[in-house]
């Protein structure tokens, strides 16, 4: 049920892209210097925008009435982890898990935008794909454009602000033990938006090991491969200076692979305790 729960997710995704008019174009498409990149994509119609806001605001409130009788068939709690804490609906009551549809979504696109504003920063400046950079930044959204700094505070922010207005409700809710108030309650909300970013490792790991294969086998001239070459090389680049060339092979990539998982891994552990200090 879990899967299903995120498979609607990312399908609420898809309609919040389509609402907002994203998916018009694609990196193959964005090639400056092209005749395809002269044209323009067809106007969208407002009515038609509209139905895919109406899709996702019926898929976020439909799917709690089907919850309800799964969760006790198959004796699921629907859990929200939100980095170092796990929130549990109990199944027994509507509003528990109309409250779950819609924090389970929420999170699920705060951590897709959070992803896609990172890969649109990492290959900004001299030399970028401007293509792909273009369709991440239409993806991202405004943030896509933020300075670096304000584009990896944004999100933690906005956790945290959604954290400290919420607790008090999921306490009343049964989803949360009563929360500390004032400083400790500021704590927990920072640890809980600061995992926002946890997630993201996936990605980030993911690009490095494309990087590698891409350095050693050609895959075409596809735009997507130049910004895998230029985004996975700025990754890699704290650990360029250690000797991780073995006689063809660059293994740093791969070893920044290994150290983005084993950070993100400590940062994890490290803003659980946090959290849990915090709530004594």
């Amino acid at each position: 049920m879990a899967h299903i729960d995120q498979l609607l997710n990312l399908i609420g995704v898809v309609l919040w892209l389509s609402w907002r008019g994203v998916g018009d174009t694609s990196p193959a498409t964005l090639g400056a210097g092209t005749l395809v990149s002269t044209l323009k994509p067809a106007r969208r119609e407002p009515t038609h925008s509209w139905m895919y806001l109406a899709a996702l605001v019926g898929l976020l409130t439909v799917r709690p009435m089907l919850y309800a009788p799964l969760a006790r068939t198959l004796d699921w709690t629907p859990m929200l982890p939100l980095g170092p804490v796990n929130l549990a609906f109990r199944a027994d009551e509507p509003l528990r898990l109309l409250t779950f549809s819609l924090l389970s979504f929420g999170w699920t696109l705060l951590v897709f935008q959070a992803a896609v504003s990172a890969l649109s920063q990492l290959a900004r400046g001299p030399g970028e794909p401007t293509g792909v950079v273009r369709w991440l930044r239409e993806l991202a959204g405004r943030p896509g454009a933020w300075p670096v700094v304000v584009s990896l505070l944004a999100p933690v922010l906005l956790v945290a602000a959604a954290w400290a207005a919420l607790a008090f409700p999921l306490a009343k809710l049964g989803v949360l033990p009563v929360p500390p108030t004032g400083a400790n309650l500021a704590g927990q909300a920072f640890a809980v938006g600061s995992g926002v970013w946890l997630p993201a490792r996936w990605v980030l790991a993911g690009l490095l090991l494309l990087r590698m294969v891409h350095d050693h086998v050609y895959l075409g001239d596809h735009p997507m491969w130049a910004y895998v070459r230029i985004a996975g090389g700025r990754l890699a680049r704290p650990l360029a200076w250690l000797p991780l060339r073995l006689m063809k092979f660059d293994l740093t990539p791969l070893v920044a692979a290994i150290a983005v998982l084993v950070l993100a891994e400590a940062a994890e552990v490290g803003l659980t305790r946090a959290y849990l200090m915090l709530s004594r």
